[in-house]
């Protein structure tokens, strides 16, 4: 309780010493990182985020198109480094240039694959990654917009625990490896706002192929989903609902298997706690003012993982949900920077001795989960 406090309090200062307001269309965000997560401990870091809309589309009730970089940089008290670049550029009205790149060294924990894996599976390993992303979209309505994608992981793990799965070398991923994926990516959008939606839809649709003849050590297909709606209740009083499902399909490593949460979807679990060849979760989340740039949100979510679309099962649910707090960094675009409480159902997942701190997530970040 006493590190929730000392988040809170830290998160209250960042606001107020860096906050930046710039024109209505565009707009530059730099500030601290301050963490702390079971998987993580605590993490110090920084984030930039720079936006500014592309075009003046001139459509009434849908979001101009909008540049967007970001870059963060983490370290954490488990020793894991995180560096992230992105980009999102038009090169035109009609077509949009994605860049990703995402550097790890990155002590984690290999708990087994399906959805009844217990503590007593748990395996500390450390994973060091570089991921590259690069895609294509071209609007074809207005609306719908499609296009190729390519991605690279090479990704070598560096400590295991003697006498485990990973140990042993058969696991796939167990060893370094590196994947190259080509793919076509699928979007409907018609959000009012694209940082901060208040109304409509987005729809995103993936799918990827990865085969050693183009490189690739590995061959196997991913597939996503993502589908998301947002509603106005009343005046700044947000619902917001996101479904996802993911499906992994041949001789994947493990890391590429579908996972039930990350640090947006059923924040409350741990990052790969729960991995298979199919993920389905869905979540919603109620965003409502408080005073001045002040806010909240209580949100919730339930997913699970299974081997075929047809083993998920309504028996054992993995649940999460949590309150978050709110500070508008930016008010002319909305720009948020959020602190959010999480807890879940995982019992099996922690010990006697440290409960409440295990059940207990927390996430600081800039703009909304989804």
């Amino acid at each position: 309780m006493k590190k929730i406090c000392l988040i809170v309090y830290l998160f209250l200062v960042a606001t107020f010493l860096f906050s930046v307001d710039e024109e209505e269309t565009s707009g530059l965000s730099i500030l601290p990182v301050i963490m702390h997560s079971p998987e993580t401990g605590w993490g110090l870091g920084a984030y930039v985020l720079r936006y500014r809309e592309a075009y003046d589309m001139d459509t009434p009730g849908l979001a101009n198109p909008m540049n967007m970089y970001s870059a963060v940089g983490l370290y954490t008290t488990e020793k894991q480094i995180r560096i992230n670049i992105s980009a999102e550029h038009y090169l035109s009205p009609d077509y949009q240039g994605i860049l990703e790149i995402d550097l790890r060294k990155y002590p984690n924990q290999y708990c087994g694959i399906g959805n009844d894996t217990t503590i007593m599976e748990e395996e500390d390993y450390t994973d060091n990654s570089l991921e590259f992303e690069l895609g294509v979209m071209r609007d074809i309505s207005g609306s719908l917009s499609i296009g190729p994608n390519y991605r690279v992981l090479r990704s070598y793990i560096t400590r295991v625990e003697n006498g485990g799965a990973l140990d042993s070398g058969f696991l796939p991923g167990s060893e370094s490896f590196t994947v190259h994926g080509i793919g076509l990516k699928a979007a409907y959008d018609v959000r009012n706002a694209v940082i901060f939606p208040t109304s409509g839809y987005l729809i995103q649709a993936q799918s990827m192929q990865y085969h050693e003849g183009w490189g690739s050590d590995f061959t196997f297909s991913k597939s996503s989903l993502d589908a998301r709606a947002y509603y106005t209740l009343f005046k700044k009083h947000v619902l917001a609902f996101q479904y996802v499902y993911l499906f992994t399909d041949g001789s994947a490593p493990f890391q590429e298997l579908a996972e039930l949460c990350d640090h947006d979807t059923m924040r409350g679990f741990y990052e790969g706690r729960y991995r298979d060849h199919n993920a389905l979760m869905l979540q919603a989340e109620y965003r409502f003012p408080l005073f001045y740039r002040f806010g909240a949100a209580v949100f919730g979510g339930v997913g699970d993982v299974a081997s075929r679309f047809d083993k998920f099962s309504s028996g054992d649910p993995k649940v999460a949900g949590g309150v978050g707090f709110r500070y508008a960094w930016d008010t002319k675009q909305n720009l948020n920077i959020r602190l959010d409480i999480s807890y879940n159902n995982a019992s099996d997942r922690y010990d006697d001795s440290d409960q409440s701190e295990m059940r207990t997530g927390l996430y600081f970040n800039v703009k909304e989960a989804f």
